[in-house]
């Protein structure tokens, strides 16, 4: 019974993750504003269990929240980030970690990650990715 309501839980967030990501994809957000989102750089291994820590230390609540990692930004967020260039650093990887709040239909939290290397947890969670982002429950 615990896997049936998992798996229902599990297609609702992949849901609703795909119908943000149509809307961007559509056009109907214009503009992604991310002067506001906290940068940081790791000089070295981005650890998945430094992510996993990140954003269970937001408290996400499942019926409001969606945790996501952007592993591919410029795909995910196409139609005109500004300021861009903070998704480009030569070098670097660069990740976006968010809690999307689907009741108010914004990113309530997000931190922008450049990192040398990622360790293979995380590479794993990226081979996974569809359309450039990894939903999380």
């Amino acid at each position: 019974m615990k896997e049936i309501v998992f798996s229902i839980t599990a297609i609702g967030l992949v849901v609703t993750a795909i119908a943000v990501l149509k809307k961007m994809h559509s056009g109907a957000i214009q503009r992604f504003d991310i002067s506001h989102i906290p940068e940081e750089t790791i000089e070295g291994e981005l650890h998945f269990k430094d992510i996993a820590d990140f954003l269970k230390a937001t408290r996400p609540k499942k019926e409001v929240h969606i945790p996501f990692i952007g592993f591919n930004i410029n795909k995910l967020f196409k139609k005109g980030i500004q300021p861009a260039e903070k998704l480009q650093k030569d070098g670097y990887f660069t990740i976006l970690l968010g809690i999307y709040n689907k009741q108010q239909d914004n990113l309530e939290v997000a931190r922008i990650i450049h990192c040398k290397s990622m360790d293979d947890e995380t590479t794993a969670v990226k081979m996974k990715a569809e359309d450039g982002i990894v939903v999380l429950n």
